[in-house]
């Protein structure tokens, strides 16, 4: 009697077990297989085309994890590493659907899960799965050289630069800013006529003057010297 009870357990543990299901959607695996996550910074300043007002009156985020192909019949959702659970919501003015959060101050790791919306293909399947990192809040991202060349590698906004000294990171921005402009290092003649269009006309019409003063003077002297 007590094994058949026991078999009888096992066989209900057995077919209780929830497996995930697959989803064989060629649309969805198709976009599947060619999506990534696609890092936005938040622009408080612009118009929530729904209220009409900034973003800044109704949102306060440092940035949205989106995917670089948007579609509707998907369900973002995401486990921090500070121990969050997220999901994804329509960011108006970015007009992109993701997972918002605000900057880390240590950094964070995102496990993001897509799942197929109730009204897709596969309805609470799981389509793709990512693992998505967010560095440290970079401090030189508000200094006057990144701020000029926010391009520079050392100038992106998220990025650990905790092991960089403030002599390593003006080094480096030198050498960048030498290579995207070489123009400015040693080109003398090229300052030189910049300074000349800008300044050149309080220069030249002096040199006039005083060189018309200079042409009646002697014109003066020799008429003189002629009478004489």
């Amino acid at each position: 009697m007590k094994k058949k009870l026991l078999i009888s357990f096992l066989f209900l543990c057995i077919f209780n077990i929830k497996v995930d299901a697959l989803c064989y959607d060629d649309d969805l695996n198709e976009w599947a297989d060619k999506a990534e996550i696609e890092f936005i910074d938040f622009n408080k300043n612009l118009i929530n085309e729904k209220t009409g007002k900034p973003l800044r009156e109704t949102m306060i985020y440092s940035y949205v994890l989106t995917t670089n192909i948007q579609r509707e019949d998907i369900v973002m959702k995401a486990n921090t590493s500070y121990g969050s659970n997220l999901e994804g919501i329509y960011i108006p003015g970015h007009k992109v659907y993701g997972i918002a959060d605000y900057t880390p101050k240590d950094g964070v790791k995102y496990d993001i899960t897509i799942y197929g919306s109730k009204d897709s293909a596969c309805p609470n399947e799981v389509i793709k799965t990512f693992k998505y990192e967010v560095e440290k809040f970079n401090f030189y991202f508000k200094t006057e050289k990144c701020e000029k060349y926010p391009d520079a590698p050392l100038c992106k906004r998220f990025k650990n630069t905790d092991d960089i000294t403030l002599e390593e990171f003006n080094q480096e921005m030198d050498e960048y800013i030498d290579s995207v402009e070489p123009h400015k290092k040693g080109n003398w003649f090229s300052s030189f006529l910049k300074f000349m269009v800008s300044y050149g006309v309080f220069i030249l019409i002096p040199f006039i003057v005083i060189a018309l003063l200079y042409m009646v003077k002697i014109g003066k002297i020799k008429k003189i010297e002629r009478n004489k």
